[in-house]
């Protein structure tokens, strides 16, 4: 069963991009007169859960931004991830999800919760190095009894804290503390609580002055994150939570206290009642004038619950029985541990989704009466039955920024009335489709306006498609015509000449671009022997597949050094695929949906030569399934660390209830679940 579980999630993690003509061989969900169909819900293909064998329990674990730490009861600490630095080398070291034991450790009691530091049993601290599995000695401590969750300062038995320099990394006392039991910091601040219960926060460079932090209760836990500004929250000892915001400067003498609305706070935990008696809190994010993204989680009587800070509150899944918790992982009852999130660098040690956040199918909210559907790179597009847009994801190329986590109605500009279908390229740049067969696109450089092609022949349009930049319209009589979308008028356009009337075409890339003839063939730019009696299309980066009677076949296209070759390609059947009913080819993979409603995914094996099995992605329900590019970093990150497998992509299928479902990578919001978590269950991680 684990097995299945994992080969489904690295299908679920590598779907490519949207062949918008396929499935339209269907019946629309909208067609006069049809008897409602009966609501079927997708069972949801859940991240490997796999709980590692207590023979020796783990007691720590830390977590960084791309390796993660434990230690276990004996003493030993395992690690596993990028944790080595890149300091001034030409290639980054690569990434690794083989759990590596830390040779020579023998008496580790914790690890900081950044992964970085060990506390070892005689109270002396060692931490990884730069450039090696390996820890090294701080000399000078000893007698340690707490490391902060940044590894900046330690907590002596006494009551003493010391800090490193963020210049020199030399150790610092801290002046004047003798009570402390736990100490927080971030890139520039750090905060001490006191037995009582009070806290004192200074500049992490001048560790000679401390100043009492008012206007919150004694504390039992205190985390603190930012760098030019900070965000912090406690758990206090009448088992409040709470967070706010710090001023990013300490000024000496003056008394310091949370910022409030007037000053700017921009921290909101939404259901704090839900955090009470939390026992453990971690907080991670950097906050600079460039970047506020920050997540708080807490531990709540075995539970970990999560906040943006922002107002959303959530809840990690299938997880009752924490008994601690950092950023990301948490340690179960049994000594096991569980992860979840991204998995940049093997973070999670699954190789199965190295650098590509995964998500199970989920419904998109807000899309009960979805009739088409279009996805770009970043970003999902569905077309309601009242005509409206709805949008989810980032509809450009800067992935890196935040995008929509749910569908949202999409502002159509000055144009489109009584939309009937819609298309996007790998880009994201939307065009729609009229009822009077106007078509109008979203430019490049014009997004917030929409731009009608004036010259098309608007009676005649049946169908379009869209790919590089270009917008394809068929005609009821078989004439395709192509538009630019990424100049700023569309005045540039060219008649496609085949000989022959066409239904459809499909293709992001030009040079690949086939169209489906009204013989049931297919045309291409090379020839195709063995098609002719097509009823669907789709065409990805290097291949194309085509369903006849129920049958899935595809061919590859053969290069040479002067590009494509024009002998015909050869016709592979997909086995096990006799009953499609739709189609959809991505940047390496392509997915069918079943006559009964399931959704198939399967692709080509590394040579390009054999198509493999199909795996079963959705149980139930589909009618249409659509797919979009994986991203030019998830991709290559992948393919560093497992070959030339595919991985990284997203897809979503409209349901037959008129819902949509997503999965795959969710970097910006692509799945539309309403969030950017790309694995919300927790993945066992086998140690």
């Amino acid at each position: 069963m684990f097995a299945r579980a994992l080969l489904l999630v690295t299908v679920a993690t590598g779907l490519g991009c949207g062949s918008k003509d396929a499935g339209k061989d269907r019946v629309a969900p909208d067609e006069p007169g049809r008897k409602p169909p009966p609501v079927v819900v997708p069972v949801p293909v859940a991240a490997p859960f796999e709980i590692a064998a207590p023979t020796d329990k783990l007691v720590s674990v830390g977590r960084g931004p791309r390796h993660a730490c434990v230690v276990r009861e004996s003493g030993a600490v395992d690690c596993w991830g990028q944790h080595l630095a890149c300091h001034g080398c030409d290639v980054p070291p690569p990434a690794d999800a083989t759990v590596r034991r830390v040779p020579g450790v023998a008496d580790a009691r914790s690890i900081s919760a950044d992964g970085e530091c060990v506390l070892r049993k005689t109270g002396e601290v060692a931490c990884l190095a730069d450039d090696k599995l390996e820890l090294v000695p701080l000399a000078g401590l000893t007698g340690v009894t707490y490391v902060d969750p940044g590894s900046k300062c330690f907590v002596h038995g006494g009551g003493r804290v010391t800090c490193r320099d963020p210049q020199t990394q030399v150790l610092v006392a801290v002046a004047n503390v003798r009570d402390a039991v736990a100490v927080s910091s971030d890139g520039s601040m750090r905060c001490v609580v006191g037995k009582s219960g009070e806290v004192r926060c200074g500049a992490l460079y001048d560790p000679t002055q401390l100043t009492r932090l008012h206007g919150i209760p004694p504390v039992k836990e205190f985390a603190l994150a930012g760098d030019n500004y900070h965000r912090a929250c406690f758990a206090a000892l009448d088992g409040t939570v709470g967070c706010f915001d710090l001023p990013d400067y300490v000024e000496p003498g003056t008394q310091l206290r949370p910022l409030g609305p007037k000053e700017g706070n921009g921290t909101v935990l939404s259901e704090p009642a839900r955090f009470a008696s939390a026992t453990q809190l971690t907080i991670r994010g950097g906050i600079t004038i460039e970047n506020a993204e920050i997540s708080m989680e807490a531990l709540v009587n075995g539970h970990v619950l999560t906040s943006d800070l922002r107002g959303s509150t959530g809840e990690v899944p299938l997880l009752t029985d924490a008994v601690q918790v950092t950023h990301g992982c948490a340690i179960r009852a049994q000594g096991s541990l569980v992860c979840w999130g991204n998995n940049h660098g093997g973070v999670l040690a699954q190789r199965t989704t190295i650098d590509a956040l995964h998500a199970p199918p989920t419904p998109v909210a807000g899309s009960g009466d979805v009739v088409d559907l279009a996805l770009g790179t970043l970003v999902g597009y569905a077309l309601t039955r009242t005509g409206v847009v709805l949008r989810w994801g980032k509809p450009d190329q800067a992935w890196y920024a935040s995008g929509e986590t749910v569908a949202t109605p999409m502002p159509l500009g000055l144009g489109p009335h009584d939309l009937v279908e819609i298309t996007a390229d790998e880009a994201g740049r939307l065009c729609m489709r009229s009822k009077s067969g106007e078509v109008w696109c979203q430019l490049e450089h014009e997004r917030a306006n929409d731009r009608r092609l004036d010259q098309l022949d608007t009676e005649t349009i049946a169908s379009i498609s869209a790919g590089d930049g270009r917008v394809y319209a068929v005609h009821g009589d078989g004439r395709a015509e192509m538009h630019l979308t990424r100049l700023w008028d569309l005045a540039t356009s060219e008649d496609v000449a085949l000989g022959v009337p066409v239904i459809g075409s499909s293709g992001m890339r030009d040079e690949f671009r086939c169209w489906m003839r009204r013989d049931h063939t297919v045309g291409c730019p090379q020839p195709i022997k063995g098609v002719e009696a097509a009823t669907a299309l789709a065409t990805g980066w290097e291949f194309s597949c085509v369903i006849q009677r129920g049958d899935v076949a595809c061919w590859t296209f053969r290069w040479d050094d002067h590009g494509i070759r024009h002998e015909g390609a050869e016709l592979l059947s997909v086995p096990g695929l006799h009953d499609a009913t739709d189609l959809a080819a991505g940047g390496d993979y392509a997915c069918a949906v079943h006559a009964g409603g399931k959704v198939s995914c399967f692709h080509f094996d590394a040579k390009g030569e054999k198509l493999l099995p199909p795996v079963v992605v959705v149980d139930g329900g589909a009618v249409d399934v659509e797919l979009t590019y994986g991203t030019a970093g998830q991709i290559e990150a992948s393919r560093q660390l497992h070959g030339p497998d595919p991985a990284g992509e997203t897809g979503c299928a409209i349901m037959r209830d008129y819902t949509v479902s997503c999965w795959g990578t969710n970097l910006v919001g692509e799945t539309g679940d309403g969030s950017l978590v790309g694995s919300p269950s927790p993945i066992g991680v086998k140690l």
